[in-house]
């Protein structure tokens, strides 16, 4: 397993949300010299995170689903969550959304 592919993906995975190109990540990687094999199996790793119809069952992509779910699960956001809806920053739609993704 290629933890450090992980690392990266986890950083990016919901920068760019909803895009499968993720050209700010690319520019960053190639800055930093990395090949561009490695640059699209990091985005290969966040799209098959992100998008449901391209699920992978890499033991890299379980991880960054994992450790992605935990944080849905963190006190701190559920708090975060509690305290937009009820100060008006979030939409009550907000916890319903939130709660629907904790169920997948």
């Amino acid at each position: 397993m290629d933890l450090d592919k992980v690392e990266i993906a986890s950083w990016w995975h919901d920068y760019e949300r909803g895009s499968s190109e993720h050209q700010t990540l690319v520019k960053v990687m190639q800055d930093a010299d990395y090949s561009q094999e490695y640059i699209d199996s990091v985005r290969d790793l966040i799209n098959s995170h992100s998008f449901s119809d391209k699920r992978s069952d890499t033991n890299e992509a379980k991880v960054l689903f994992d450790a992605d779910k935990l944080e849905y699960v963190n006190p701190g956001r559920l708090v975060w969550i509690g305290e937009g809806i009820l100060n008006g920053l979030l939409d009550p739609q907000a916890g319903k959304k939130y709660g629907a993704t904790l169920q997948e």
